[in-house]
């Protein structure tokens, strides 16, 4: 070829089609070099039938294995799966940088007891030790180099599974920087199992914690360990809750409800490096803030966190707002965000809260503007407020609800240059079990309501497309490229 060969291998890294790459390594050897190596990139397995057809292929050629880069096991709870081969494929993955991994019945909730529990989800679950302490069978040493880990998983009989002592080593992974966990137990035991030389020793950059069941002392042994944390997402476990019969633990969630000095003692851990911050409560954190014992604690408690910029709530906590807000808010926030089925509404009305939604006249305020003694910090530029409406009507059509809205984004944008943006999303309480799933349910998009520009607002919603089931056929095609 006369091209030179930068734009060659610019061109061949391009070029995402499963057939085109295989076409390409049989034209000459340069072209092979380059193409067969991403062929072999990565893998989504949904079956144990796919996941012994490539450990058959793939097992006498080690070099093959070790180009694989993205792993995905999503898999399908109406399929047999083979958790000897998937184990196999991820030892012999040594160079493996993205591993996405789900259990086979966390979304049918079909749960398994124990013993089987083990034999599946657990050998898997197992393999984070190794990496640490490295495997007993020589140089594979699994997730050694993992950058990217989602872990969505349920327990033995249980939609929650949890952290133990060799699980732990999740949180130690030598190259991980992004890590999301769902449906997982994090205990205060946990903090026995951090050493002194874990104390601030992992990149790790981001992690989400979705859907769980978060203890104080938990939470401030896991944001001990990474060097400098920059997106902290915190959802504690509301959905799973509602949609099984899982008994609520008093040790576990309701983080700054309960004592928000201790979580904002954890939290300090990374003031000096954190940039977004998402704290989803569980179910009815709603109280008031007037009420609060010690609530002048966490006045002024994110005032040293100088790199933040972007906080979300998700529902409702009166001290969490009063924590960002009061006296001294973080001193470069700029994005401000409330998501919850009526977020409006004056939460010191705490008492009638299930029928002020339906009051045409229940009073009306601003999230987190509305902490007692709030500031309004100079570099903040956007609210935004997302209502969780599953009937995409009732909340904003009520009159004195648009008035609302209307003067505040008036007033905001005129005395402090604010944006406040008004939308309607979906309920998740409309779906069987909690979004997301990693190839399944998607989360519905956000639509805006109110245009402060036109002060025109949608007289109906428009309906999105309809989630979709997984990958489309030519999208698993190409990411899933089984060699022949």
């Amino acid at each position: 070829m006369d091209l030179p060969h930068e734009l060659i291998v610019g061109v061949v890294e391009c070029v995402a089609d499963s057939k085109t790459l295989a076409s390409l390594s049989t034209s000459c050897r340069f072209l092979h070099s380059l193409a067969e190596p991403l062929i072999y990139h990565r893998f989504l397995l949904r079956s144990g039938k796919e996941m012994t057809k490539l450990e058959r292929i793939l097992w006498s050629r080690k070099d093959r294995m070790a180009m694989i880069r993205d792993f995905d096991f999503a898999c399908d709870g109406e399929k047999r799966q083979n958790f000897s081969a998937m184990v196999a494929l991820l030892y012999g993955a040594s160079q493996l940088r993205k591993f996405n991994f789900e259990s086979p019945n966390c979304n049918p909730a079909d749960f398994e007891d124990e013993d089987q529990w083990d034999k599946t989800i657990g050998r898997v679950l197992n393999l984070f030790s190794q990496a640490i302490s490295g495997s007993p069978g020589g140089h594979f040493h699994p997730f050694k180099h993992l950058n990217t880990l989602t872990l969505h998983c349920n327990g033995p009989s249980s939609p929650f599974w949890t952290i133990q002592k060799n699980t732990f080593a999740i949180f130690l992974l030598p190259s991980l920087d992004n890590l999301t966990l769902s449906c997982v137990n994090l205990n205060a035991e946990i903090r026995k199992f951090v050493q002194n030389e874990h104390l601030a020793s992992t990149p790790l950059k981001a992690l989400k914690l979705i859907e769980c069941n978060v203890n104080h002392l938990a939470l401030h042994a896991v944001l001990s360990i990474p060097k400098a944390l920059t997106h902290l997402e915190i959802d504690e476990a509301c959905h799973n809750l509602v949609n099984f019969s899982v008994n609520r633990s008093s040790h576990h969630n309701n983080l700054f409800a309960k004592h928000a000095r201790k979580t904002m003692d954890a939290l300090r851990q990374q003031k000096g490096s954190l940039a977004s911050l998402t704290y989803g409560t569980t179910i009815k954190d709603r109280t008031p803030t007037p009420t609060v014992q010690g609530g002048d604690e966490v006045d002024g408690a994110f005032s040293e966190f100088t790199t933040l910029q972007t906080i979300c709530l998700r529902r409702s906590s009166p001290v969490f707002e009063r924590a960002v807000m009061t006296l001294h808010p973080p001193p470069n926030l700029q994005t401000l965000t409330n998501t919850g089925a009526a977020p409006f509404t004056d939460f010191t009305h705490d008492e009638m809260y299930d029928h002020l939604i339906d009051d045409p006249e229940c009073p009306l305020s601003i999230p987190f503007l509305r902490a007692p003694s709030s500031f309004i910090p100079a570099s903040l530029r956007t609210l935004d407020v997302i209502v969780e409406d599953s009937s995409r009507s009732g909340y904003f059509n009520r009159e004195h609800c648009r008035k609302f809205i209307e003067d505040t984004t008036k007033h905001l944008k005129t005395a402090n240059s604010i944006d406040l943006r008004a939308w309607a999303q979906d309920s998740p309480s409309r779906h069987n079990f909690f979004p997301p799933y990693l190839h399944g349910e998607a989360e519905d998009p956000r639509v805006r309501v109110y245009n402060p520009d036109e002060g025109k607002w949608l007289s109906r919603y428009a309906r999105p497309a309809p989630p979709r089931s997984g990958f489309t056929v030519a999208e698993e095609r190409n990411y899933y490229p089984l060699p022949i």
